[in-house]
C-alpha cells in the first residue's frame, strides 16, 4: 500500500456517513483519483477522492455539479454524500463495458440513446456557472505545455481541423466516452466519470466514442443514425471525420501531458500515446478520402 492510498483510508473511514464500521478495497482504473469499493452494512458504494487538475483544466466543483445533475436524471449512481474533493457514489452491480460489448448493435443503440440524453437533457438542471469544452483549445493548450518542434504538425492539423468545422448548437456532452465509463446493469446504462464534461459539440462526443473504441465506418455511420434520428449525408459524414480527428489528437496529446505531469502507477502513458497516435493518422486518411 503506496502513501497515498494510506491517507485515503483514514479519511474514508472518519466520513460521517457510515454508521457501523467499513470494509475498504481499492477500485482498479481512475488515472486521475483514487477510488474505493466500501462495504457498508449490506450496501455497497464508490468512494471517490480527487484534486483539481490544472494541466487537464478539471475543476473538482464543476465535475460535482455535473455529476449531481445527472444523478438526478438517472444518468449516474445516486449519491450518498459529498465533502470538498471526495465523494461517495452507489456502486452498480453490473457489467462494465468493453470495445466489444459496445460495438453489438444493440449496445451501440443504447449508448447512443444515452448519450442524446445527456446532452440535451442536462442543460436543463445545470446551474450558472458551468465549463465549456472546445476541443481545438484543449489541443492547443496541450501543444502549448508539451512546447516540442517535434509536434509542429500537430499544431498545423488542429489548425486546419478546426478552421474546417462547422459550429454546431452547444449541448452539454460527457466528453470522456471511453467504454470502461459505461455500466450496464442489466436493465439500464449508467455513465460514469464526469471530470471533463461540459458544453460543446454534440459530434465531439460521439467521435470519440467511435475513436477510443476503434469503431469500423459502418458502426460510425450506425451511431450517427441512431443519435441524429435520419440517415447519413455526406456533410455530416466530413463533420464527424474532422471531430473524429480531433478527439484523437486529443486522447494522444493527453497522454503525453499526462505522462509529464501526472505519471499514474501502472499507467503505461508511451504505449497510450503511440496507440492514439495510430489512430489520429487513421482519422485523417479517413478524413482525406471524404476530401
Amino acid at each position: 500500500m503506496n502513501i497515498a492510498h494510506s491517507n485515503a483510508l483514514g479519511r474514508i473511514k472518519a466520513l460521517p456517513c457510515w454508521s457501523r464500521p467499513i470494509t475498504i478495497e481499492p477500485l482498479v482504473g481512475g488515472l486521475t483519483n483514487l477510488n474505493f469499493l466500501v462495504q457498508h452494512l449490506s450496501q455497497k458504494w464508490v468512494v471517490r477522492l480527487a484534486q483539481d487538475i490544472p494541466v487537464h483544466g478539471i475543476s473538482r466543483q464543476a465535475e460535482l455539479t455535473a455529476l449531481q445533475a445527472a444523478v438526478d436524471l438517472g444518468f449516474a449512481p445516486p449519491l450518498l454524500y459529498t465533502e470538498n474533493s471526495i465523494w461517495v457514489t452507489r456502486y452498480i452491480e453490473g457489467e462494465v463495458q468493453t470495445t466489444s460489448t459496445l460495438k453489438n448493435s444493440n449496445q451501440l443503440s443504447r449508448a447512443a440513446e444515452l448519450i442524446a440524453r445527456v446532452h440535451h437533457e442536462m442543460p436543463l438542471h445545470l446551474p450558472l456557472p458551468h465549463t465549456l469544452f472546445w476541443v481545438f483549445h484543449v489541443n492547443r493548450h496541450y501543444l502549448r505545455l508539451l512546447g516540442s518542434e517535434e509536434l509542429k504538425r500537430y499544431e498545423e492539423s488542429n489548425q486546419f481541423l478546426e478552421k474546417k468545422c462547422t459550429p454546431r448548437p452547444l449541448v452539454f456532452a460527457h466528453n470522456d466516452l471511453l467504454a470502461a465509463n459505461f455500466i450496464d446493469d442489466g436493465k439500464k446504462l449508467w455513465l460514469i466519470d464526469w471530470e471533463y464534461s461540459g458544453f460543446g459539440d454534440p459530434l465531439f462526443d460521439l467521435a470519440g466514442l467511435a475513436a477510443n473504441q476503434d469503431f469500423s465506418i459502418q458502426e460510425q455511420e450506425a451511431l450517427l443514425e441512431i443519435y441524429f434520428r435520419q440517415n447519413v449525408d455526406p456533410t455530416l459524414k466530413k463533420q464527424f471525420a474532422l471531430m473524429k480527428c480531433a478527439a484523437a489528437l486529443r486522447e494522444m496529446l493527453w497522454s503525453m501531458v499526462s505522462h509529464q505531469h501526472l505519471r499514474v502507477i501502472g499507467v503505461n502513458y508511451p504505449v497510450y500515446t503511440e496507440q492514439n497516435r495510430v489512430r489520429f493518422e487513421q482519422a485523417y486518411e479517413e478524413l482525406g478520402n471524404l476530401r
